[in-house]
């Protein structure tokens, strides 16, 4: 007769393998939750307008950095209700203007150059946006009774239009929150590092990057770079018409700023600010006045660390007082 102990054994093994996936499950969790800080990213709305935009009044801890996001999808505190006798400032953008996650709120352009009572900055930008997305803010939001509209505009923002199709999200603009820590650890930064896929992405967005890039455009006749001018347009001209005082920022990515010359998109881009009269400032000098350049940027474009925000917000400052002496 068999015995009965042989089940009770492979019984307590099983219960002593789980115990040990669990308690390993656990503290992965914690450490990617407390020392990694992930779990809570960002989240994100689609909007037919603006095709993504982030998700109104967040207020979240990324990478142990403070995040705050207000009702009209800033990345700014809340407006005030009353701003009489202050200057209201929307800054436009895209990555460069958010300011990543690597860096606290507190840190990033916009918020330096803020000063209660005197000056109020709104960061109206999304990673990956170009002027189609920022002229659909405009239609969605309007200017909110802003005194200055400072667009902020890279050279790949020559070429950048929001997809037709619908957004569904993507592991760096999600519109949901992970089902855990652990999970976004793995399959937003472990697994692509390791080349792997799980499921293929969700709709292809052209400004979110879930497909990889198309080849650069090298003529200004190329439709995208048509597309993007032409919304470029339409927003300068709904900006100006609001009253407020508008300046252009022509950001230089660190290739730019190193050489000291414009790539195509950032030419072609100035061709219609000049057509436009609109005010503008190159960020290569400024860029290259702040320090070495390397200790500028994370990459090739994003001024993601404590002194590129500073410069950041210095060109930003300037393209200022430029747009007040015209």
């Amino acid at each position: 007769m068999p015995s009965s102990k042989i089940p009770q054994k492979r019984i307590s093994r099983f219960l002593i393998a789980l115990s040990a996936l669990g308690g390993f499950a656990l503290v992965g969790e914690m450490a990617a939750r407390y020392v990694l800080g992930l779990g809570t990213p960002p989240l994100y709305v689609a909007d037919p307008l603006t095709e993504y935009r982030l998700k109104p009044s967040q207020q979240l801890r990324r990478f142990g950095n403070h995040i705050e996001v207000n009702r009209f999808s800033m990345r700014s505190k809340p407006l005030a209700s009353n701003a009489r006798g202050q200057r209201r400032v929307l800054v436009f953008g895209d990555s460069v203007v958010w300011g990543g996650n690597q860096l606290d709120q507190s840190l990033i352009a916009t918020e330096l150059l803020s000063e209660p009572g005197i000056i109020e900055v709104g960061n109206v930008s999304a990673g990956s946006w170009g002027p189609g997305n920022m002229l659909g803010y405009a239609k969605r939001f309007g200017f909110l009774d802003a005194t200055d509209v400072v667009l902020v505009i890279s050279s790949h923002d020559a070429a950048d239009n929001p997809s037709p199709a619908p957004f569904r999200g993507d592991l760096n603009r999600p519109l949901e929150s992970p089902p855990s820590a652990f999970v976004e650890g793995v399959q937003r930064y472990l697994l692509p590092r390791l080349g792997v896929r799980l499921a293929p992405s969700p709709a292809p967005s052209s400004s979110a990057g879930a497909e990889p890039p198309p080849a650069k455009p090298t003529t200004a006749t190329d439709p995208r770079v048509q597309q993007a001018l032409s919304d470029l347009r339409a927003f300068l001209t709904l900006a100006r018409a609001s009253g407020a005082r508008l300046v252009a920022v022509q950001f230089a990515n660190r290739e730019e700023a190193r050489s000291g010359q414009l790539q195509l998109g950032n030419q072609w881009i100035a061709k219609v600010l000049r057509q436009e009269r609109i005010p503008s400032l190159q960020t290569g000098p400024v860029f290259r006045s702040c320090g070495p350049i390397d200790s500028l940027y994370t990459d090739g474009i994003h001024p993601y660390t404590a002194a590129g925000q500073a410069c950041l917000a210095k060109a930003i400052e300037q393209a200022l007082q430029l747009q007040r002496s015209n």
